[in-house]
């Protein structure tokens, strides 16, 4: 608990004041010197039920109590099966920063620093050092959170064969979604999203299928296409698969499949596009056409026009929004003028090589940009969102297809 001076536009203005020590059992008793003052008090309070994903045995318990459960129940047949698992709407039931009793410990491992004495930079500006610490707790939030749960739960998956999918809540959308949203889907097999009542969301489609092209991951997973209701007619779906597979995706599971309606008496955002449907009978040329499409596009390399840097920095930092809706409007933008792209995320970039003029990474390529800044981090990056990308328009799908190493999912 710390007191700040105050300016008169309600800045901070000097050094703090520490109020612990001036607690006692009926509060604090402290005298304000200044006109003005901001008192800040940070807390940590246990939220039950919740899943903590940095605890060290977070994804090894999941694993246990639910993945390997059908392992041990059906040994060896898993691979040969229903190879697949897929996770809906992921909810750790904790929301905004979160923190355990390794956290200061394992912050200070890896920044080399104290985050206690500066914590209030996570609620309050407290000048240049806020970004600082509010980036580097998020980049240990996260590592602890894929270390921990998303790492142990892709690989189960990996050594058996197997993939695992998503929808999760955000689908992309919510670029801050469990610290990072592209650093922690990438740990899916088949990352991906629903589109719901026949949608054709580009940027959910983008986020998933970039996270499935940067990091090589082969397939994307879209779930279609729930509450669109009984009059969903054959060609209306058949329209919705195209689409969004053109927007990236390449394996289809379709919402519904109810064993019984209960007379009537139940459904769950329908339809069933099973049996329940009079189409079901000619079911079955659409779904081979399906695989077909979903086999020939998850091979190759992703030939985009432009990368977008995905915008989760700038939230991180505190700056709001303001450089996610640049980021997704620029995607919509370019798109409906013919322009493929992918959201690029900044680990990416990192390891990104030029070689020939060209920004190269995991099969793809780009041109740099022209006299703009693709790394800054700054208020004004929100304007420059959708021109700092790599353009490689006059090349667009001239290269041919190259065959991936991996054949999982097929």
């Amino acid at each position: 608990m710390n007191a700040y001076p105050l300016d008169a536009r309600g800045r901070i203005d000097g050094a703090s004041v520490d109020l612990l020590p001036k607690t006692g059992p009926d509060g604090v008793e402290w005298q304000n010197p200044w006109p003005r003052a901001l008192v800040a008090e940070v807390k940590a309070e246990r939220r039950l039920p919740s899943l903590d994903p940095m605890h060290p045995r977070a994804g090894h318990s999941y694993v246990r109590h639910f993945f390997q459960r059908f392992a041990d129940r059906f040994p060896g047949e898993s691979e040969t099966g229903l190879n697949f698992f897929f996770s809906d709407e992921l909810n750790f039931n904790l929301q905004g920063n979160i923190w355990n009793d390794i956290f200061r410990d394992e912050f200070m491992r890896r920044k080399g620093y104290d985050i206690l004495p500066q914590i209030d930079a996570l609620f309050v500006d407290l000048g240049d050092s806020s970004v600082k610490v509010r980036m580097d707790y998020n980049d240990v939030r996260v590592a602890l959170s894929e270390e921990n749960f998303f790492i142990p739960v892709y690989e189960w998956h990996q050594r058996r064969g197997l993939l695992f999918g998503c929808d999760h809540g955000g689908r992309g959308r919510d670029v801050g979604e469990f610290g990072d949203y592209f650093r922690t889907q990438r740990w899916n097999q088949a990352p991906g999203c629903d589109q719901p009542m026949l949608q054709k969301d580009i940027i959910k489609n983008k986020v998933a299928s970039s996270i499935s092209h940067l990091y090589e991951r082969q397939r994307v997973w879209l779930e279609g296409f729930h509450s669109s209701e009984w009059s969903t007619n054959s060609a209306q779906l058949t329209d919705a698969i195209f689409a969004n597979f053109a927007m990236g995706q390449n394996l289809l599971s379709l919402h519904g499949l109810y064993y019984t309606t209960m007379g009537g008496w139940w459904e769950w955002a329908a339809p069933c596009n099973h049996f329940h449907e009079p189409y079901w009978d000619e079911m079955d040329g659409l779904l081979e056409c399906t695989e077909r499409l979903s086999y020939i596009l998850s091979q190759g390399y992703h030939v985009a026009d432009v990368a977008i840097l995905y915008p989760v920095e700038p939230v991180v930092a505190g700056y709001g929004n303001e450089a996610v809706e640049a980021a997704f409007a620029a995607g919509e933008a370019i798109y409906r003028d013919g322009i493929d792209f992918d959201y690029m995320d900044y680990e990416s970039l990192g390891r990104a090589e030029v070689r020939d003029g060209r920004l190269h990474v995991a099969g793809e390529s780009w041109f740099p940009p022209c006299g703009r800044s693709a790394t800054r981090r700054s208020k004004n990056c929100a304007t420059s969102s959708a021109t700092a990308a790599w353009s490689s328009i006059s090349a667009r799908c001239r290269r041919p297809l190259k065959r991936r190493g991996a054949a999982a999912g097929r």
